[in-house]
């Protein structure tokens, strides 16, 4: 009501993102309407009720601020198509006995998790590590064990999740650097090798799990999405844009 007849605008959190037009002297008028409103995505959310931009504090907003901004803008959280990053943890089952399944660093070391949260990556060209991921899958919907191995979002009914751990800056053996261009914009720097990963997991799953959805991401390196790469219908994805200041 307040958009569509008295013209009030919410452009960011906090009351100077408030837009409320002069209004003094003037009637607002209501005719006759009937309005029926759908969502245009299943999923359309924020994360400005849990973190702050880096100048909150210059526009004077607060976290309970920003969430009030997600409901003014009617956004949702639909869990089911919430994905998160799913190999976060492969690190603590495989790294001793399967480094080459992690990604190779220029010094010739592997991303296994010894340099911090984020230094734990996946080599997407492993194919040992790609049959262990179908393998973990297929356990995981016999069994229900092992849920760590896809962090906070394990397969259920409908979906399986996929998406590289945080910070993933890519690989450099020979298959993944095939895959790989260093000077293309930096949406598209890992675009054939995420989406390729992305396509051939979901072409797999087509055939091992009929009726299951594969939820993937428009993300860092390879946000600019699948180019050339012919996506399975099974695939489904969060675009997820970042947005540090307003100012």
């Amino acid at each position: 009501f307040l958009e569509r007849f008295v013209g009030v605008r919410f452009y960011m959190p906090g009351d100077l993102g408030i837009h409320v037009p002069y209004l003094e002297g003037r009637a607002v008028v209501v005719p006759p309407v009937s309005y029926t409103d759908g969502p245009a995505f299943e999923q359309r959310l924020s994360s400005y009720g849990n973190y702050l931009t880096k100048d909150h504090e210059l526009l004077g907003y607060t976290r309970k601020q920003g969430l009030a901004w997600m409901i003014a803008l009617r956004t949702a959280d639909y869990y089911a198509l919430k994905s998160g990053h799913t190999d976060g943890y492969w690190h603590t089952f495989y790294a001793a006995e399967h480094p080459d399944w992690f990604a190779l660093r220029e010094d010739g070391s592997r991303m296994i998790g010894k340099r911090g949260k984020l230094a734990a990556q996946r080599c997407y060209t492993s194919e040992a590590a790609f049959q262990e991921h179908l393998r973990v899958i297929d356990h995981y919907y016999k069994t229900g064990d092992g849920r760590k191995l896809f962090a906070n979002s394990p397969p259920n009914d409908k979906y399986i999740y996929w998406w590289p751990n945080d910070g993933f800056r890519g690989c450099n053996c020979e298959g993944c650097l095939a895959l790989t261009k260093p000077d293309a914009p930096h949406g598209s720097i890992l675009s054939p090798l995420v989406w390729g990963y992305t396509a051939k997991l979901a072409r797999a799953i087509q055939e091992r799990w009929p009726g299951k959805t594969l939820v993937s991401s428009f993300y860092s390196r390879w946000a600019d999405g699948p180019g050339d790469i012919k996506l399975p219908k099974n695939v489904t994805f969060m675009i997820v844009e970042t947005r540090e200041a307003y100012l």
